[in-house]
Order: C-alpha cells, then structure tokens, then sequence
C-alpha cells in the first residue's frame, strides 16, 4: 500500500507569513509561459502545452532573487540544509480550472511548497489521492494535479533541480513532521 510519506512530507519550518506576503506581494505575476523556459527540452514543452496549463491554470512572478527580506531568509537556509540552489517562484493557479496530472521530473524532481492562505484545494497524486498541507516537501517526480476550487491558489515553491526527493528528504528529517 502506497504511504503519503511517498509523495508528500510536512514540514515543521517557522516563518513568518504575514511578512512574507508582504516580501512576495512586490512581485508582478504574470501569465504563465513555457515558451520562456529555453532550458527545457522541447518534448517537456510539448507535454505541458497540450495540456494548456500556461494561460489557462497558472500566473507566476518568475524566478525572485531578493536580498535581506523573509524570502531569502527562508531560501539560504534550506540552500544550506540540502547543499543545493534553490529557485523560489510564486504560482497562482487561477479560480476554477484544474491543473491537469503532470510530473515535474524532468527539470526538477522535489520541491518544498508553501501555501500562502488557508483553505486550498490538496494536491492530487495519480497513485495515492488527495493530501492536504500547508509547508511541505513534494515529490513532483510522481504525477500530480490540483482540483479546480473558487479561489486563486497562491503558492511559493522553492524549486529544486539537483536532488532527489529522498535525498531531500534525508536532509531535512529534523523538519519533518511524523505524525498529521
């Protein structure tokens, strides 16, 4: 039997939200676009646009670099903890539509999510179901999808490109929280 540990790990992280919304609310979002990311293959492009997820689902800032703010608080320390570069972006699926079953392993096998508001619809894994969070540890290798809801769904996603999830996993155990 399949364990949410699999595919998801809530984190026990203190930040402060208030201020972060505050960092991240400086970012213009902007619709989302593949066409953008030359760094991925066109193959991945092609799986992402036919499922029309960049103006349909999604508007994001982009990669942020901020100095000295709760953003790049959070991002040097888990920059530290997995000894790896961290890309934070914000992505806001749009009210009513579904992000559609995709996998993120291609570019990017784990990432650490932080939902910015209460009440978000779970995130959807193909080979387990719903699980509800609020700080976690994802494994975006294994397909997933987000329900439609009636409200945006802001998140901030550290994106991270040269670890596995369980090798992420390993690295922040202190943080992991075993029972929800």
């Amino acid at each position: 039997m399949a364990n949410e540990n699999n595919y998801i790990c809530h984190l026990n992280f203190n930040f402060n939200l208030d201020v972060l919304k505050n960092d991240l609310s400086k970012h213009k979002l902007s619709y989302y676009s593949l066409r953008d990311r030359d760094t991925w293959s066109d193959e991945y492009k092609a799986k992402w646009l036919d499922k029309e997820v960049n103006i349909r689902h999604r508007k994001t800032t982009g990669f942020i670099e901020d100095e000295d703010t709760e953003l790049s608080r959070i991002v040097n320390y888990f920059k530290e903890k997995l000894h790896s570069e961290i890309k934070p972006v914000v992505t806001v699926q749009r009210k009513n539509t579904e992000l559609p079953y995709h996998k993120d392993s291609d570019v990017m096998p784990a990432s650490i999510n932080f939902l910015l508001d209460d009440g978000y619809a779970p995130i959807t894994f193909k080979d387990y179901g719903d699980i509800k969070y609020k700080t976690a540890l994802v494994n975006i290798s294994q397909y997933h999808k987000v329900k439609p809801q009636d409200k945006e769904r802001q998140l901030l996603k550290l994106c991270i490109y040269d670890k596995t999830f369980e090798e992420c996993k390993e690295l922040l155990s202190e943080y992991i929280q075993s029972n929800r």
